[in-house]
């Protein structure tokens, strides 16, 4: 998979020539295919490393919520149709060359099958084209071995991760993201960083995507500490180019897991760190010279001034962060890159419901309604349920702020609708934890509401969801939210005691 040429391209200083080869356009399968054709030896080297250039120029607004299927992929796409016409060429020809005939090239066409299917269903958000992707990869990794065919193994194996990684993003699967980080572990043991430096660093951007991604959907700082390990690993190799898209890209992925376990340890240390990281992106990728990673890094800078606003109750810090987000929006615009357009407008939210709360201003605290709203026009429930919910959640949080400070019901009866909304995504068997801060926001929701309504209903609907979201947020599990959602309930009692009195 090491072309001299194409190492020395990435790592210095590349010519004009090829900073355009290198422009944010997936490369494609089709033109993998069009080598294989030509020079079956070499079709896996060239499928490879239009993967790993894919890889590290898709880079989504949070690694730990990234949707299969981002439109601006698809508008990327210079050849949409040649992938599909790849699928087919394959498979004849898997069937004109039986494994018992040629054992190796049917593996390589089994591989590349895998690298087409995956290309169809990244571009469409197809799950079951991604399953069949990976199914053929596992295939032809039952003919390579390390030991027989150790380059083809070894790329293999970085494929079908990237595979499991988009099936892992998209149906939320743990399993899925543990098999990702094992396929990239082991192309890592093939991957020298001498012998094969952009393809060991691409992998370890790779596999420290998918460590936040677990790391912070489930909770392991275990994992976001290998993030940050991998990803640091990939920048001792990489010059510093934004042209070359995968340095801006590990910078990005280092920045967003010292942002995580920074958030998930309570260390400002690590959040301060996080964003020199954002910072010095910004430095080396202005908007003229690289828009799209100009506009990831606002977004990452963003999310991390955000979260030191809030822990540090620092207006100035959000009002830094507000302006972030609507400077990526400058960039991220919806016609564009629909996807990415619909996370800035949730991180956005975010950062205006934050300094809205913070200051005791309705205005704000509207502007983070309208924010949620842009977002769920394109983060619908069918094609990206966990952003959905999600961004349901906290449309609910931001309208019970609203109404806390209004005397307008309709704002807490547009909550209890949100909260609701999310529960059904954010389901007890599938998403616990989730499910519970859900039921104790809605029980919030829900006496606010009876108060103000002067309604025994609404108190009893409030008491069940305290009592549910105390039944997964235990004192072991969860101390903090637990002593919480045990005081609301008490005021709960007692807003009903007052209330019979009366």
């Amino acid at each position: 998979m090491q072309n001299k040429s194409t190492a020395s391209h990435i790592d210095k200083g590349p010519r004009r020539r090829t900073r355009r080869d290198l422009r944010p356009t997936p490369p494609g399968h089709d033109r993998a295919a069009r080598t294989f054709l030509r020079f079956p030896e070499h079709w896996l080297k060239a499928c490879c490393i239009a993967v790993c250039l894919s890889a590290a120029i898709s880079s989504p607004a949070r690694s730990d919520q990234t949707p299969v299927g981002d439109r601006a992929s698809s508008a990327r796409d210079v050849e949409p149709k040649r992938p599909d016409e790849m699928v087919s060429v394959y498979r004849k020809a898997l069937k004109e060359l039986p494994r018992e005939r040629d054992p190796l090239e049917s593996a390589r066409v089994q591989a590349a099958l895998g690298a087409a299917l995956a290309t169809i269903g990244e571009r469409d958000g197809d799950p079951h084209m991604l399953s069949e992707a990976t199914a053929s990869y596992k295939a032809a990794l039952k003919i390579f071995s390390r030991w027989g065919a150790p380059v083809d193994w070894a790329n293999t194996q970085f494929l079908l991760g990237r595979s499991l990684a988009l099936q892992g993003a998209s149906e939320s699967s743990p399993g899925k993201l543990e098999e990702a980080e094992s396929a990239f572990r082991q192309a890592l043991e093939e991957y020298g960083r001498r012998e094969r430096p952009i393809e060991w660093a691409t992998t370890e951007l790779c596999l420290g995507d998918v460590l936040i991604r677990l790391g912070k959907t489930y909770n392991r700082p275990e994992h976001l500490a290998g993030a940050i390990d991998a990803s640091s690993k990939a920048l001792t190799v990489l010059e510093r180019d934004c042209a070359s898209f995968i340095w801006p890209r590990a910078q990005s992925i280092l920045g967003d897991a010292l942002g995580a376990l920074g958030t998930a340890e309570g260390r400002d240390e690590a959040l301060e760190e996080a964003a020199s990281v954002f910072y010095d992106s910004l430095k080396e990728c202005t908007r003229e010279r690289n828009p799209y990673f100009w506009a990831t890094a606002q977004v990452g800078l963003g999310n991390i001034l955000a979260t030191l606003g809030a822990r540090q109750a620092s207006a100035s810090r959000l009002t830094d962060a507000v302006a972030a987000d609507r400077e990526a929006l400058q960039v991220f615009t919806r016609e564009r890159y629909a996807t990415l357009w619909a996370m800035t407008q949730m991180n956005l939210g975010d950062a205006l419901a934050a300094l809205g709360d913070r200051q005791s201003d309705a205005d704000r605290l509207k502007e983070a309604v309208a924010a949620y709203g842009e977002a769920l026009q394109e983060l619908t429930r069918a094609h990206t349920p966990s952003d959905w919910a999600a961004t349901q959640m906290k449309l609910g949080n931001a309208l019970t702020a609203l109404g806390m400070r209004e005397d307008e019901i309709t704002h807490i009866e547009m909550a209890v609708a949100a909260y609701r909304e999310a529960s059904k995504e954010y389901t007890r068997d599938r998403a616990p934890m989730d499910w519970a801060v859900v039921q104790g926001n809605l029980a919030n929701a829900l006496v606010l509401l009876g108060t103000r309504e002067k309604n025994l209903e609404r108190f009893d609907a409030a008491v069940t969801a305290y009592g549910e979201a105390l039944e997964i947020l235990t004192p072991t599990a969860a101390p903090s939210q637990n002593e919480a959602i045990r005081k609301s309930l008490a005021r709960a009692h007692a807003a009903i005691l007052q209330w019979l009195k009366e």
